[in-house]
């Protein structure tokens, strides 16, 4: 009777695991299945898209193909960003439809499809033209699906214009309607150890001077008015990072803005001979800068003879920069264009001797 009991509840056994597996087939997604293509052949017209436009409520960018570059009209054609762009089109040629959603318009908020002309809308509108002005994909982008856990494939949420049906595509579209979000921010950064000397000279004659010894921390203003003392070290040594990690918020052409007649112009050296001459004004709330660089030939170190070289090789001396070269670097890039800079860089450039000195006796008074 016991051998029975056991041999019976072995079979149930089995017959639990069979279902079970049979359940688990039917219910697991099938990832074998190949999923179509959103925009089939896209992929072999890539090479002749030569425009992309991106819309949202607040906006519109086009970026376009200008030879082998890539501009951006709406920042007076400057430089876009060639790896974030081709990115997009390749991840737009390889959009896999996962399955259909919605087709109530009244849904289409829950996954930022809807219309852009819609109160409220979060789509953005993705246009991609090739060189005769034709339309090769057009597609209103939605949200992010949400990701099930690690390593889970992207997924978006799309619709095509002109159509009800609204679908979850494998991928990932990072559009944005801002220019900013498509041309290199970081445009420089020179170590403040490098920085010798900042001179600032403002409309009505003021001028600012501050200067400090190679390897040493403490600038020193050159004159100091009556009754007043330099501020702390601490505040006169953030001149040294006027030219460190400078970003642009905007730009746009030299062509295109003139600066006024009072703006202030700043001059700063480093000590192995590179100069940079800054021109700065603040106008329609925005701060606009304007950089060109030259070089100091009297720092640069005398030229040495082939022997020498070697020896210096040789001993493990570290490599000094090309200061020509990085002039040159800088003002092929950065001569023809206006940017707009964050208010705290800003400020570095427009220190008065108000901000960089104090009332003999008083505290500090930080800029």
């Amino acid at each position: 009777m016991r051998y029975r009991n056991l041999v019976v509840l072995a079979l149930v056994t089995v017959v639990v695991i069979i279902a079970a597996a049979v359940s688990s087939h039917f219910r697991a997604p099938t990832t074998d299945k190949k999923k179509e293509l959103l925009f089939p052949g896209l992929e072999k017209q890539i090479n002749n898209i030569s425009e992309v436009v991106i819309r949202d409520r607040d906006g519109t960018v086009n970026m376009v193909k200008q030879k082998d570059d890539w501009v951006i009209r709406q920042a007076d054609n400057y430089p876009a960003l060639f790896s974030k762009i081709k990115s997009l089109l390749i991840n737009t040629a390889g959009l896999e439809v996962i399955e259909k959603k919605t087709s109530t318009p009244s849904l289409y908020p829950r996954l930022g499809v809807e219309d852009l002309d819609s109160k409220g809308a979060t789509s953005h509108l993705l246009t991609l033209k090739d060189t005769s002005g034709k339309t090769l994909a057009s597609l209103i982008v939605g949200k992010k699906q949400k990701k099930d856990g690690p390593g889970a494939a992207p997924g978006v949420y799309v619709r095509q214009p002109g159509t009800k049906q609204s679908l979850l595509a494998q991928g990932d579209l990072p559009v944005s309607s801002r220019a900013t979000d498509w041309f290199k921010k970081n445009l420089f950064s020179i170590e403040p150890d490098r920085i010798g000397s900042v001179d600032i000279k403002h409309p009505g004659g003021q001028e600012v001077s501050l200067s400090r010894a190679k390897g040493k921390d403490k600038f020193e203003l050159t004159s100091v008015p009556k009754g007043r003392e330099q501020q702390s070290d601490v505040v006169l040594y953030r001149m040294g990072t006027v030219l460190e990690d400078v970003f642009a918020q905007g730009v746009k052409s030299k062509d295109h803005y003139t600066f006024p007649d009072d703006h202030v112009t700043t001059t700063v050296r480093t000590f192995d001979g590179l100069v940079a001459n800054i021109e700065a004004a603040s106008s329609d709330g925005k701060n606009y800068v304007h950089y060109s660089f030259q070089v100091d030939e009297s720092k640069l170190p005398a030229a040495k003879d082939s022997k020498d070289k070697n020896a210096a090789a040789d001993k493990g001396a570290v490599k000094q920069p090309d200061i020509r070269k990085e002039a040159e670097g800088y003002n092929k890039e950065l001569s023809g264009w206006v940017y707009s800079i964050p208010d705290f860089k800003y400020e570095l450039l427009v220190q008065s001797l108000d901000q960089l000195t104090k009332p003999k006796g008083k505290g500090t008074k930080h800029p």
